[in-house]
């Protein structure tokens, strides 16, 4: 049998990116495969019944209540039940830029801003193994989380989320994890903090990636690659983020003018400004303002 392999959709309904997605599943039916792929790190839990897991089109696995299986990004799959009966799970997707702090260390760098390549397409961890019962525990605890939203709960969310990710990191055979001790060579780490920090500190005026190249000792070439390499955006995105985030912030907590954020967060235009922040959040910045009566 041949399978289409889709790109899952990472945006809502109003075109925003989604930085986590949190749900239980149930079945009672046989199910076929539908395969896809996502940048997504998706772990998931069996907590009743049986589930099989397609990956890469040729690997089968069967997971048995209390059973984890946890697939990296960009891994074609697809989940599917051979037989009838209830079956429950629990599904936790998440992109690592949801974990990223404002201030950056070497080792937020390390995990956060490069992609591990794993040595298999998948691990899966039974219910007998040794780690699985923290792995279980944070994802029944990020479930409840997203189910209760109390005050705060995205904060406690993303530490959860940080130290399942850590622990898969540390379980999994990647060569972040395995060439020493995680770390990336300390000069692209200063290098990569000191560009972060420029940004962070200029982003309100009119900066360029030249700019930014010349002030890390480095030509626009190598530093349009190497910024690349370790934050897997290009350097007009990373700025373009910071300018927005900052926006938001601004949009939340002063009661300056449309025009007077957009100025104060290195935007020349405010139209450009309402349509970036709208491709962004979905909304436009004074919709935005006023979901929050401000």
């Amino acid at each position: 049998m041949s399978y289409i392999i889709k790109k899952e959709s990472e945006t809502t309904s109003s075109g925003v990116a989604k930085r986590y997605e949190i749900f239980e599943k149930t079945r009672s039916n046989k199910t076929l495969p539908k395969m896809h792929t996502h940048s997504y790190y998706e772990i998931l839990l069996v907590n009743e019944g049986t589930l099989s897991c397609k990956v890469e089109l040729d690997k089968v696995e069967k997971l048995l209540t209390g059973d984890v299986i946890f697939v990296p990004p960009f891994v074609p799959h697809g989940t599917f039940r051979d037989k009838e009966g209830r079956m429950r799970c629990t599904v936790v997707k998440f992109s690592p830029s949801f974990l990223s702090p404002a201030e950056l260390t070497g080792s937020d760098v390390t995990c956060l801003l490069n992609s591990p390549n794993y040595s298999a397409p998948y691990y899966v961890f039974k219910s007998s193994h040794g780690d699985t019962e923290e792995i279980r525990e944070r994802l029944l605890r990020a479930l409840k989380l997203v189910s209760d939203k109390d005050f705060g709960y995205e904060t406690a969310l993303r530490g959860e989320l940080s130290c399942l990710f850590v622990k898969l990191l540390q379980l999994c055979d990647n060569d972040l994890y395995q060439n020493g001790n995680a770390d990336i060579d300390e000069r692209q780490s200063k290098q990569l903090r000191y560009a972060l920090r420029y940004v962070k500190e200029n982003y309100q005026y009119d900066i360029s990636m030249a700019e930014v190249a010349r002030e890390c000792e480095m030509s626009y070439y190598s530093f349009s690659r190497f910024f690349a390499q370790m934050t897997k955006k290009s350097f007009s995105e990373y700025l373009l983020d910071t300018r927005l985030s900052y926006a938001q912030k601004m949009l939340l907590s002063e009661k300056s003018s449309i025009s007077e954020v957009a100025a104060a967060c290195g935007f020349e235009y405010v139209s450009y400004f309402i349509r970036r922040f709208k491709q962004k959040y979905g909304v436009t910045p004074l919709e935005y303002r006023k979901m929050y009566n401000i």
